[in-house]
């Protein structure tokens, strides 16, 4: 028992000499150091979503392959890696476990809305126009026409386009919404696109195969006023739009507040001709100035050929910005149509292949 004894007292010594505090070394005294820590968080403590749709749950300062996701109902909603899922109408809580503590976050879940659209029927005029909705649907829709001839679609937006029946179709979510498009044969229309509006004497506008409320209104009513029956009074001379709206659709008339003795005829066809064999038959007189058909000397840049059903011969015509005089017919001038005689020049030839056929509005001054 001695040696035992002797050991003893060896351990004992020991255990005192180290477990006594260290003095007399100046700046030395007992600390303890802990590891630092952060504190963890749900980014959510309670999220509404509908059935059908997802959520990303996170746990901030937490390493994602250690936290252990839960759900305590998976009939109402379940959660995979922070993803949660709704099942069903119910509340649940996911949990995320991590480091000994448990957070949670309260999930509400409501029945998912069925997309609908807000119209399955629809009839238009002739280039009628409307904006269908595919209600409940967050995400995007592709639309589809049956018939783009008769009906196109942009992105719910439909142009009907010809007497047919189609169908419009929203796919979304893998299930097809459609809305049977009935096109008449009947076009939304204003009385006149362009007209001239003398001064003292209201022009009376209509639109046409309107059945509802039209709202008008005057581009500039110092040029011209609109009242709510389409009736349009000159104030002064000069050139204005008024638009009729009508289903959210503007229809516009340009107008002209001319004097009394002007006229607007409207746009026109104008050629640009010269005396020569490929341009004209180079008729002239006994003088041997050039004619034409109706036996009146041409000038070049100022004579020109009309329909006089439409430009009375002898008229002061304004085309563009130039003024011209109605001298001359012929065979193949026809309603809207004019011709213009450059004269008889080397470059007269050179200038009517360059001008060749234009559009110009064109008014009848006297």
């Amino acid at each position: 028992m001695k040696p035992l004894k002797s050991l003893l007292a060896v351990s004992l010594s020991a255990a005192m000499l180290f477990s006594a505090p260290v003095s007399g070394i100046t700046g030395m005294e007992p600390q303890t150091v802990e590891a630092a820590t952060k504190s963890c968080k749900l980014n959510r403590s309670s999220v509404t979503m509908n059935a059908g749709s997802s959520t990303r749950l996170t746990l901030s300062n937490a390493v994602s392959g250690k936290i252990v996701w839960r759900s305590s109902n998976t009939k109402i909603a379940t959660v995979t890696n922070g993803t949660v899922k709704g099942k069903k109408a119910g509340s649940t809580y996911i949990y995320a476990v991590y480091g000994g503590r448990t957070y949670k976050c309260r999930v509400t879940i409501k029945e998912a809305k069925t997309p609908v659209l807000n119209k399955t029927s629809l009839t238009l005029n002739l280039d009628g126009q409307y904006n269908l909705v595919l209600k409940n649907a967050p995400g995007k829709a592709t639309w589809k026409s049956s018939n783009p001839s008769v009906a196109s679609v942009d992105d719910g937006f439909v142009y009907a386009r010809e007497k047919v029946n189609t169908t419009i179709t929203a796919r979304y979510g893998g299930k097809n919404y459609t809305c049977l498009i009935t096109v008449l044969n009947t076009k939304i229309e204003l009385n006149y696109e362009a007209a001239d509006v003398r001064l003292g004497h209201p022009l009376q506008l209509k639109l046409k195969n309107a059945s509802g409320p039209i709202t008008w209104s005057s581009e500039n009513p110092k040029v011209a006023t609109v009242d709510k029956n389409g009736k349009v009074t000159g104030i002064r001379k000069g050139c204005i739009y008024i638009t009729a709206k009508y289903k959210g659709r503007p229809y516009r008339c340009e107008v002209y507040v001319v004097k009394n003795n002007e006229r607007y005829v409207g746009m026109c066809k104008v050629t640009y001709y010269c005396e020569c064999d490929i341009c004209s038959e180079g008729l002239v007189n006994s003088q041997g100035k050039p004619i034409g058909s109706t036996g009146e000397v041409l000038k070049a840049n100022y004579s020109i050929a009309v329909d006089p059903s439409v430009i009375p011969l002898g008229s002061d015509v304004l085309i563009g910005d130039k003024v011209y005089k109605a001298v001359d017919t012929g065979g193949a001038i026809k309603g809207k149509r004019i011709d213009v005689y450059l004269g008889d020049s080397p470059s007269a030839h050179k200038l009517s292949l360059r001008m060749g056929l234009r559009n110009y509005p064109v008014r009848v001054l006297n």
